[in-house]
C-alpha cells in the first residue's frame, strides 16, 4: 500500500491598511475615526453613494470609535478595531 499525502501551499497575506467602508439607509455623511487610546481625531472622509458604494480609507492598526454624521444631523457610531490586514467596515444608519 502506498499512501501519498497531499499538501496545499497557502499564499501568504499581505499586510494592508485598507478599510472598505459603506453606509447602510443614507447616502451622504461625514466619516471620522477618532483614536481611542487618546481620543484624538485620526482620519476624516466623506461618503456619497452618487458616485461610490464603498470607500477605501487608510488606517493604521489599532482600535477606533468610527462616528458618521448627516447633513440632517443623524449620527452613528461604532467601535472598530483594524487589524493588520484589508477590512470592511459597514455603518448602518
Amino acid at each position: 500500500m502506498i499512501t501519498i499525502s497531499s499538501c496545499q501551499k497557502q499564499e501568504p497575506q499581505i499586510t494592508s491598511d485598507e478599510v472598505l467602508f459603506s453606509i447602510t439607509n443614507e447616502c451622504r455623511a461625514r466619516i471620522k475615526f477618532y483614536n481611542v487610546i487618546d481620543g484624538q481625531q485620526y482620519l476624516s472622509e466623506i461618503f456619497d453613494c452618487s458616485y461610490v458604494s464603498f470607500i477605501a480609507l487608510h488606517v493604521e492598526p489599532g482600535k477606533y470609535k468610527v462616528k458618521a454624521e448627516t447633513a440632517s444631523g443623524r449620527s452613528a457610531e461604532k467601535i472598530f478595531t483594524k487589524g493588520k490586514f484589508s477590512q470592511e467596515l459597514n455603518i448602518e444608519f
